[in-house]
């Protein structure tokens, strides 16, 4: 995996994103010549989030529970779909 200097992101960002996306290269971060990070492709086959920080299952039960929550706060009488429809009009 090829390491690039701490500035480079800031400097290449696009140039670096397009390889890690289309080539599926792996990049080392260094400062001062130490490793401080890695930037990699996600596998396309990975069940779970961001280095596995939270599965699908429970991202879906984060997001029916804040559902929940949005709905029992809710003062009106109309559904969320029905206000964000009428706000987009």
């Amino acid at each position: 995996m090829p390491s690039i200097g701490i500035r480079r992101p800031k400097n290449d960002t696009s140039a670096i994103i397009r390889s890690v996306r289309e080539e599926r290269t792996g990049f080392i971060v260094t400062y001062r010549g130490e490793p401080v990070a890695e930037i990699s492709p996600l596998d396309d086959k990975s069940d779970e989030l961001v280095g596995g920080i939270i599965s699908n299952s429970e991202l879906q039960a984060w997001q029916d529970a804040l559902v929940a929550e949005i709905d029992a706060a809710r003062q009106s009488e109309k559904s969320v779909v029905e206000l964000l429809s009428d706000q987009r009009h």
